[in-house]
């Protein structure tokens, strides 16, 4: 086991630790990061957002309804990993330090905020849906459908 755990990150590794004993390995931990559509920014005359706000308005000016339409933000399935990054930008956290209560951190004001936000995103045909068929993440911002994705390896 330790042969095995001892290049592993100790956060990750605290995903499968229960009173003080290890059950398992870490699943794996990876960085998302924005990939940004230089020319549909230019196009649109945004820079690369540097806030979660300034994300928001710059995904709704990159959006084109008419003609060829073009998403300011792409994402494939808002759930689980994808949300993490959204969730902790704005401040909010999804279970206590110990990972052991979930209530009043999963379902806090910062939380239900974000959630919000993306959905009013959606709403306003900024942010691609998670229906059958839909562009997949990578084809379409390679084709310059979708202004930004967040991606990681």
């Amino acid at each position: 086991f330790n042969a095995v755990t001892q290049g592993l990150l100790d956060g990750p590794m605290a995903t499968a630790r229960v009173k003080g004993d290890y059950y398992g390995l870490a699943l794996n931990t990876n960085t998302k990061i924005l990939f940004y559509n230089k020319s549909l920014f230019d196009k649109a005359g945004v820079s690369v957002p540097k806030t979660m706000d300034e994300f928001f308005t710059v995904a709704r000016k990159l959006s084109k309804k008419t003609g060829r339409q073009i998403w300011g933000y792409a994402e494939p399935a808002l759930a689980g990993w994808n949300i993490c990054p959204f969730i902790w930008s704005n401040g909010g956290e999804i279970t206590d330090s110990e990972y052991k209560v979930a209530s009043g951190y999963l379902n806090s004001a910062k939380n239900v905020d974000i959630i919000q936000k993306l959905a009013d995103l959606y709403r306003d045909g900024a942010m691609t849906g998670f229906n059958q068929g839909a562009i997949p993440l990578t084809d379409g911002y390679a084709q310059g459908r979708y202004g930004m994705i967040i991606e990681g390896p």
